[in-house]
Order: structure tokens, then sequence, then C-alpha cells
């Protein structure tokens, strides 16, 4: 069950929504066109993580107190798991917890009919391993997941260890606990998987990489020393994917207080960088990303050689999409067809739809761009065989 979360307590597990400043803030600004979705790291919480204090005790959770004044039509939320070091029972590992995370997620958006809109992911440390793990098995689960990986248009990194970390028992030493007692108390498992190079990070990310160019990426590294080590925990050459499209910046702060920020003048620099990241990822990747058509079912196609949907589908494909388009989801209600750019999607959403020209959910390429919602076309721009 998703939560919805005034105060902030202890064993935080699952997706609490944040609340607005203020009761009044969607009638100022309108309903929310996107979702932020937080995913902490080792050792965190899936408030403490985000929430600066100071000396005198006075606390900013910058998701709700800074992100939203800046991007007013945002609902953000965070997602807690067990991350703990030590005194760890749990046996949920990457994979368990980015399958929580697709599901709490699916059930709020689909309980409140917001499955459609865009979605941006935050992660700090571990949380951006489990994100990538969370959109490789929303891939490939489609029937389950595909909104949420269709709806992603970025990633936001925090000192993400793509590579792992080669800093020496970093785990304990986030956690300020003394090595002596993981002797007495159990370990958790993230923390063989984040060594230097381990073969799982790898197999990762060489995953992630075949579906990377359908999300905007913005990595954010440490730009300061860990005290307690002398040293960042994860370095940029380990922050960083790698890829052609991908931003980065070494924000100021060390692993943890990276994602740490004020309401003071004197943090605006650094949370500028931070917010201004997240609307360029909420955009989607450079170019659109691949061309994608999504349409609603009505019934049987006006074609008279067809007797139900999935054959209708496959026709259309065959028909329009050049035997190099791909139905990656069929059933009752929806539909989705990839290809490339130009090869007459527009006419087929127009024919599926017995002559009314309306879309539904997402189209990509060139011809809307990052526009989402309910898009209706005129039936004289369609050109056949391409964009117009």
């Amino acid at each position: 069950m998703t939560n919805s979360v005034t105060e902030y307590g202890t064993h935080n597990l699952g997706l609490f929504t944040l609340p607005p400043p203020h009761p009044e803030w969607e009638k100022k600004y309108g309903p929310p066109d996107l979702d932020v979705v937080a995913v902490h790291g080792l050792n965190g919480d899936c408030f403490r993580t985000w929430i600066h204090e100071e000396p005198t005790g006075e606390k900013t959770m910058w998701l709700k107190e800074l992100l939203l004044p800046n991007l007013p039509r945002t609902r953000a939320m965070t997602f807690g798991y067990n991350a703990s070091v030590v005194g760890n029972t749990s046996v949920m590992g990457i994979r368990e917890n980015a399958r929580s995370l697709l599901t709490f997620l699916r059930n709020k958006r689909e309980g409140d009919g917001t499955y459609r809109r865009r979605l941006v992911f935050v992660g700090h440390s571990l949380g951006g391993i489990i994100i990538k793990q969370a959109l490789r098995l929303a891939r490939n689960e489609p029937k389950l997941f595909g909104h949420i990986a269709d709806c992603t248009k970025g990633i936001v990194f925090f000192g993400t260890p793509h590579r792992g970390t080669d800093v020496a028992n970093w785990g304990e030493v986030i956690a300020g606990i003394k090595a002596a007692s993981f002797g007495t108390r159990p370990k958790t498992p993230f923390l063989k998987m984040l060594r230097y190079n381990s073969k799982d990070l790898l197999d990762l990310s060489d995953e992630f990489r075949t579906i990377a160019e359908n999300y905007a990426l913005m990595s954010f590294v440490e730009a300061n020393t860990f005290r307690k080590v002398g040293r960042v925990i994860v370095a940029h050459h380990s922050a960083i994917l790698g890829l052609p499209h991908e931003d980065y910046l070494h924000l100021p702060g060390d692993h943890s207080s990276m994602v740490k920020f004020s309401a003071s003048p004197d943090d605006a620099g650094r949370f500028d960088a931070v917010w201004r990241g997240i609307q360029r990822a909420a955009l989607g990747p450079p170019n659109g990303g691949p061309a994608t058509a999504y349409f609603e079912i009505r019934g049987v196609y006006s074609t008279n050689n067809v007797g139900n949907q999935r054959d209708s589908m496959m026709m259309m494909q065959n028909q329009y999409g050049g035997g190099a388009g791909r139905v990656v989801r069929q059933g009752v209600g929806s539909g989705r067809l990839e290809n490339q750019v130009g090869i007459g999607k527009g006419l087929l959403g127009w024919q599926q739809g017995n002559g009314v020209p309306r879309w539904e959910g997402v189209v990509g390429g060139e011809k809307t761009g990052r526009e989402r919602g309910v898009w209706e076309e005129d039936e004289e721009e369609i050109v056949v065989g391409g964009w117009k």
C-alpha cells in the first residue's frame, strides 16, 4: 500500500507520497504532470537520506520544500527498503527490491489513474543501481510494468557506484560502525555486490546499456572527500556510465551530504544544478529517443480480413512497419509499436481508430516530440509512409 505522510518516522518501507507545501498548492499551480521518485542508498532511509538538518534542529526535506517551488506541477515520492549495513536479516537483494519498487509504483499510478504521467527517478548510491535494475525488469515484463518503462523520461544519479568502489569497508565507514561489530550481527548482502568491478554490477551495467538510450541521464559526482577515509567513496570513473548522451557534474559535498540541501541562500547554487537536472531529465533523452507509437484499441479495426485485435495489430505492423516494427505489448485496451522514425505510424494509428484520428498515451518521434496525454491529429496531416 502506498503511504501519504506528513511525519518522518523509522522503519519506513514502501512508497511514500510527499504532500505539497500547502493544501492550496494544486489549486494554484494545477495538477501534477510529473512524478519524481527518489530511491535512497546503502544504510539510508526514504526520508532521512534527503533531509538536511541545521545545528538548531531545523530540517529541510528538499524533495518537498525545495523541489516543488521550482517544479510546482510535480508529485514527489520516496521509496524505502531495508538497506541497513548491519543487523539486516532481509533476504531481498537488488532484483527483489527493484521489483518491489515497480510494484508499489504501479499500484499507486494505476490506483489514481496517473499511469501515463511522466516519470523521473532520482537515485542515491545503491538506489541508482536499484533503479537501473527496475527499468530493466520493466522492459522485460511489459504486461506488468510496461507503463513504467514507457513513461520514464530520465534518471538522476547521485554518487551511484556503477562499477563499484575500491574504498575498503565503505559500508562500515558510511554507517559509522566499527568493523568488529560485523562479527556478531548479520551483514547486508549488498556489500559484496558493491565491491569494485564486481561481476554482478558489471553485468547489470551491460544490461542497462541496451535500454539506456530511452532515458535522459544526469549523473552527479561527489566533489569532496569523506572525512573518515580522506577520499571520495565513489570515484568519478565509477559514478558515471560513460554514455554519449549522459550529462554529469561534480557536486560539492561528500557521499552523504551531496543529497542534502538547506533552504539557505548559501546552498542555492548547489540545488539550482539539481532541480534543473531533474527538469531536463523530465524532457527525455536528446532527440526524443526511439520513436514509439501508443494507441487505443477500439474493437476490430475497419479492415475486413482480420478477426481479432492481435491479428489486426500484426497485420498493421506488417503492412505499415516495413517488417522492422515490433509489437511489444498486445491485448484488449491498449497496444504499442516501436520502430524507426518515418515508417508511417501516424497512418497506422489513424486507420486503427476506424478513421478517428486519436492517440492515447505517448506519440514518440519527431511529430510530437515529448508531448504526453491525449493527442488528436487532423486527417490531412497524415502522410503515408512517414511523418509530415
